[in-house]
């Protein structure tokens, strides 16, 4: 398997249903800051495991409320409650 093939989070729903996309440069700045150092080309074999993160902002007062949703990029856009 790829590290490209592993899904990952595309955007996130508030309970409103506004959509919100990746903060592309807080993504990167908390990455390095964490030390999660992806490897994008490389193949997964046995044993191997990979970190991500992808960063969003929001308002932390909306942030508080229930009902937010992840939309992963999977074979049909799978959708999970997170909050």
């Amino acid at each position: 398997m790829s590290s490209s093939d592993i899904p990952k989070i595309k955007k996130i729903i508030d309970p409103n249903g506004t959509s919100y996309s990746e903060a592309s440069s807080a993504t990167m700045y908390y990455k390095a800051a964490k030390g999660i150092d992806e490897k994008i080309i490389s193949k997964l074999n046995p044993g191997i495991t990979e970190k991500s993160a992808v960063v969003f902002e929001v308002s932390s007062d909306l942030w508080k409320e229930k009902g937010w949703k992840a939309i992963v990029d999977a074979d049909d856009d799978l959708e999970f409650e997170i909050k």
